[in-house]
């Protein structure tokens, strides 16, 4: 059903499975995922830290939590949560090569510095802001992004930033972390 964008209908489904003891990491994150499209935000994050309590190593996890928990303080104007921040570093850890996760790090970041954090992050918005362009990610999507237009200003006065979108031209995009295999570690007696 999330494949379908039927988040409603996946929901449902990943209840029943819950509730007949079909239960995993990978399950809690797309349940996550099918929380979150529907605007469910805060129960998302509830699932995404059962997700992330069974399997640390979950990346997927990882980046939709700091997405969420970004979302949330940027509709209510509030400081970026240091676990948003925490998040997407780890997130990037584990995709070092994908562009959305640079994207996300670089927005983060971004908006953190915008609200008060340290200078520095905003160096490392404009660092991640120029390796997503060179993964492929396009202008047009950096523009789209929530990054803080001091931010992209920033990066397009580097004498990198054009070559960044040359090389990204050709570069092979990877999808956004996202559903996981949701029946890895679920038993069936």
């Amino acid at each position: 059903f999330c494949g379908l964008a039927k988040w409603d209908s996946a929901i449902r489904a990943y209840h029943f499975a819950k509730d007949r003891g079909f239960w995993s990491a990978g399950l809690s994150n797309n349940m996550a995922l099918a929380l979150t499209r529907s605007g469910q935000r805060e129960e998302a994050i509830e699932w995404l830290e059962r997700a992330l309590a069974a399997d640390r190593s979950l990346g997927a996890a990882y980046y939709q939590r700091a997405r969420v928990l970004a979302a949330l303080a940027n509709d209510s104007r509030r400081p970026m949560p240091v676990q948003a921040v925490a998040d997407i570093e780890r997130a990037a850890e584990l995709y070092p090569e994908n562009g959305y996760v640079c994207l996300a790090v670089a927005s983060i970041f971004g908006s953190a510095q915008m609200h008060g954090s340290p200078s520095e992050y905003g160096d490392r918005s404009v660092s991640f802001l120029l390796k997503s362009l060179r993964l492929g990610i396009s202008p047009e999507e950096i523009r789209s992004s929530g990054i803080p237009l001091q931010i992209i200003e920033r990066a397009k006065a580097l004498s990198d930033y054009q070559l960044a979108i040359e090389q990204g031209a050709t570069a092979e995009r990877r999808p956004p972390p996202g559903l996981v295999d949701s029946l890895a570690g679920v038993s069936f007696e």
